[in-house]
């Protein structure tokens, strides 16, 4: 009893404060649907959003050759202080642009809904010429494959333990794909990537297994290239 105790502090310890009522933050490309204030004793702006998503249950002659592209409607909030973001919902409607959000375990009481959109802004055309065409890390799995599309959504995911879980769209095959990312570091790269139109090759890794990761799937991401097929042997 007292060694699950003592492991139990460690976890909870070792979390931010926030995470106890936050579930996951992240960024994706939506394309902004309704908005508007609602409430009659508690305002909020309101709205609602198509992301991309996926049938998991969809049966696919080859693991690496799933899932078809979906879409589903998200409902979200802003806090009526976050006036830039409502300004730009407003002047946006029917329009793709970025997010970046907040999901709470707990919906707080000044939102109507439990995933609060923090920022939102266009996607740029192109970066900036000093943007770097390579980004490399730590390969995790025993295979690699390399894709040739772009990253539609990434977040962070738990309290204790976290991970970042994304999906991404493969143009050759015209197909959505689920990932994990490991390392920080990338993850933060690949956030910035999500800022422009570009398509980009997407450098893989594939696992064995997941249960000691902690992670939702088997592929995680190693590279990120512009100008070259992603491969770990330079």
């Amino acid at each position: 009893m007292k060694r699950l105790a003592l492991l139990l502090f460690i976890l909870f310890a070792a979390a931010p404060l926030y995470a106890f009522g936050t579930y996951g933050e992240g960024k994706a490309y939506v394309l902004l649907r309704e908005s508007g204030t609602k409430g009659i004793f508690i305002k909020s702006y309101e709205g609602l959003f198509e992301i991309a998503t996926y049938d998991d249950g969809e049966k696919c002659a080859e693991e690496d050759q799933c899932f078809t592209p979906q879409k589903e409607e998200l409902r979200f909030s802003v806090r009526l202080d976050n006036k830039d973001v409502i300004q730009f919902m407003q002047k946006n409607l029917d329009r793709m642009m970025i997010v970046e959000y907040r999901i709470h375990r707990i919906k707080p009481v000044s939102l109507s809904t439990g995933f609060e959109v923090l920022k939102a802004y266009p996607v740029q055309a192109s970066h900036g010429p000093d943007f770097p065409w390579k980004y490399v890390s730590k390969v995790t799995g025993s295979s690699e494959t390399s894709v040739y599309g772009k990253i539609l959504r990434l977040e962070y995911r738990g309290t204790a333990v976290g991970t970042y879980e994304g999906l991404l769209y493969d143009r050759r095959l015209d197909k959505v794909r689920p990932f994990s990312v490991t390392d920080e570091a990338m993850a933060r790269h690949i956030y910035q990537c999500m800022d422009a139109q570009q398509e980009y090759n997407i450098g893989l890794s594939r696992s064995i297994t997941t249960a000691l990761e902690f992670r939702e799937s088997k592929y995680d991401v190693f590279e990120i290239n512009y100008r070259e097929r992603a491969s770990s042997v330079e």
